[in-house]
């Protein structure tokens, strides 16, 4: 169950959104009215014309022109065709907020009156460092104010927002304003001296930007001032010290988070990114490196000829053009053991190589050599051991015919004891 508000805090709410102020303002013409329409506030108004480089005009507004919501009132425009002129108003709380205009161009007479155009003159003047512009976040300095009664007063009319107010110290004569106006905006000076008189409005002033940003969030000037008179608004109070509390706004706050948010997934995207394209990728392809092991220095390289060994006398067998094309090797393996079962002398029919083979070969000899067996044995190069091989050349009858496109054999006198070295093709 909710519990209702308090009495005291629906008027105090009643009587702030009773007070809300806006305001309406007519196009200024020389010497024309000048309407000025408007709602909330507090009573006693009044309204501020400010020329440019020029003298402003304080207009008292009469308490009949406000019926405690909402008021109206028209005054005489003072000022020469093509000048230009900014608006204020004031109530008893000071400058109020939302009520200063852009810069206006005075237009002319359109309903024949005529009043005093001629500017008055200031009280006094004051001075800035010839040629330097206000910049944001940054000191400004104000001195050569000598006729003016200290404190003087400051105010800062940036055009279509909030006034802001600083006042001097009593001693000094000169003081700096900080600029805590964004970067872009146009102002125009305004000051006044203890005892209301005016030292004249000055030209329109550009803030320059910087890098410092400090001043937007923690603002430390008054933005308005406080029991203005009804024929001088610059008898107001606006200290401008060090014991102002700084507050932000919930807006502000939330504003910041944001930023603050979507900078850090920034950077986090960003260093995923980074990660990713730094880390070292996998081979997918397995890489044989055989420099490592040069194929010279394997067990499978080319034989010399002292790796065969050819044992005489031997019988000539016939052999057949399959049987010697099945002996041939191929280019994946190596023959690495032919013996024949004739009458070799020293390697009896059971001599048979020291490792198992892969393929043998019989083929039966024509004619009445049928006893006699011819056995071709194949084994897979890699496992050879050339010291412990030993090949025996072909036996070729001396009646068979060539082989087409090879050279027609010489073999040996049968019973000669010469042995050769037999020739891997």
């Amino acid at each position: 169950m909710h519990r209702p508000l308090p009495f005291s805090i629906l008027f105090g709410i009643s009587i702030g959104l009773a007070t809300a102020f806006s305001v309406n303002y007519g196009d200024p013409s020389q010497c024309d009215d000048f309407k000025v329409s408007w709602s909330g506030g507090n009573a006693p108004f009044s309204l501020v014309l400010v020329p440019l480089y020029g003298t402003p005009r304080n207009v008292s507004i009469p308490a009949s022109a406000y019926d405690g919501s909402s008021g109206s009132f028209s005054t005489q425009i003072p000022f020469a065709e093509n000048s230009q002129m900014q608006a204020v108003m004031y109530d008893s709380s000071g400058v109020l907020s939302g009520s200063l205009t852009q810069v206006k161009l005075v237009g002319g007479n359109t309903n024949g009156q005529s009043c005093n155009v001629t500017d008055p003159h200031p009280y006094f003047t004051y001075a800035w460092p010839d040629g330097q512009s206000p910049v944001q976040c940054q000191p400004f300095e104000f001195f050569a104010y000598d006729n003016a009664t200290l404190p003087i007063t400051l105010t800062i009319l940036p055009a279509g927002q909030d006034p802001q107010v600083v006042q001097s110290n009593t001693t000094q004569q000169r003081f700096d304003w900080i600029a805590e106006i964004a970067a872009g905006t146009s102002v125009v000076f305004m000051m006044t001296d203890a005892q209301g008189h005016q030292g004249g409005a000055s030209g329109l002033q550009v803030i320059q930007p910087s890098s410092n940003y400090t001043c937007l969030i923690y603002p430390t000037t008054s933005s308005s001032s406080t029991n203005p008179t009804s024929t001088s608004p610059s008898n107001k109070s606006g200290q401008n010290n060090g014991d102002e509390e700084h507050t932000i706004s919930v807006g502000t706050i939330a504003g910041i988070a944001v930023g603050g948010a979507v900078v850090a997934l920034l950077a986090a995207g960003a260093a995923f990114c980074l990660w990713r394209r730094c880390r070292p990728r996998r081979s997918r392809v397995a890489v044989l490196d055989l420099k490592e092991r040069p194929m010279v220095d394997m067990d499978f390289h080319r034989p010399s000829r002292e790796d065969y060994h050819v044992v005489s006398p031997f019988t000539a067998l016939p052999l057949s053009d399959a049987a010697y094309l099945a002996g041939r090797p191929s280019h994946s393996q190596q023959s690495t053991s032919e013996w024949s079962s004739g009458k070799s002398a020293g390697y009896p029919p059971s001599h048979t190589p020291l490792r198992s083979s892969n393929a043998s070969l019989f083929s039966p000899a024509p004619g009445g050599a049928s006893s006699s067996t011819r056995v071709v044995v194949h084994q897979d190069y890699a496992d050879a051991d050339p010291a412990e091989v030993v090949e025996l050349p072909p036996a070729y009858r001396e009646d068979r015919e060539p082989i087409p496109g090879l050279p027609a054999p010489n073999p040996p006198p049968v019973g000669s004891g010469s042995s050769r070295s037999g020739k891997r093709r």
